[in-house]
């Protein structure tokens, strides 16, 4: 799973990156919350023992952090791996930064876009606007026992393959107020964030057979004004 909320295979555990800049880990069986960290503010990808996250130490940076599955310890970080100045690393606004993780064996294969638009006040002409566009993307691979990363070709590699795979149908149809959804096993685990000026997020568990709401666990509060995307 990727996206605001990914689960390991078994559906045991997700991981959300909460309001607030910290990742939060859920007992999927019954909705509880386990742990909260700010050691990562991304979480990337649910391995059997451990969470693979991403947080930025310094600005147009981005450091791979391997967090104890249990616990939400720390326990390996990555050298910062350095972006171009423009890029904004955010992890609240996919419209300007993106992340995608795939594990193979002892690897971690994760990919980065990057985007970046015209955002001053006055409407440009179309000279100032291509002046103010900017796009970049790329790739590296995250060793596990050694904590190194090295850089590989954007379209290269197992992440890029399965970056173009088709996205499955969902088999329960969302509401107007889920924003992210993944079916895994019987259950379709769904992010809501109710109408409202300022609502609490809330993560839902959905039998897919029946439909019935099986959870709810509110996870923080969160503004129903969602981050300005960049001009076309």
């Amino acid at each position: 799973m990727h996206g605001l909320l990914i689960a390991d295979n078994s559906a045991a555990l997700g991981y959300l990156r909460s309001p607030g800049g910290a990742v939060l880990a859920l007992d999927l069986t019954h909705g509880n919350v386990l742990w909260r960290t700010k050691a990562a503010a991304w979480p990337l990808l649910a391995l059997p023992d451990k969470l693979i996250g991403a947080r930025s130490p310094v600005p147009h940076a981005l450091a791979i952090v391997v967090l104890e599955a249990s616990s939400g310890r720390e326990v390996r970080i990555s050298k910062p791996l350095l972006l171009p100045e423009w890029v904004e690393v955010s992890p609240t606004n996919e419209s300007v930064f993106s992340l995608r993780a795939w594990g193979e064996d002892d690897i971690v294969e994760v990919h980065w876009h990057a985007h970046a638009r015209y955002r001053g006040g006055a409407a440009p002409n179309a000279r100032v606007l291509e002046a103010g566009k900017r796009d970049a993307q790329g790739a590296f691979q995250f060793d596990l026992a050694s904590g190194e990363i090295a850089v590989i070709p954007a379209a290269a590699g197992r992440g890029a393959r399965l970056a173009e795979a088709p996205a499955a149908s969902p088999a329960v149809a969302a509401e107007s107020d889920v924003i992210e959804q993944h079916d895994i096993g019987s259950r379709c685990f769904q992010l809501v964030a109710p109408a409202g000026e300022t609502s609490e997020l809330l993560v839902r568990a959905v039998d897919v057979r029946s439909g019935q709401t099986l959870w709810e666990t509110a996870v923080g509060e969160v503004s129903s004004r969602r981050p300005r995307p960049p001009r076309p």
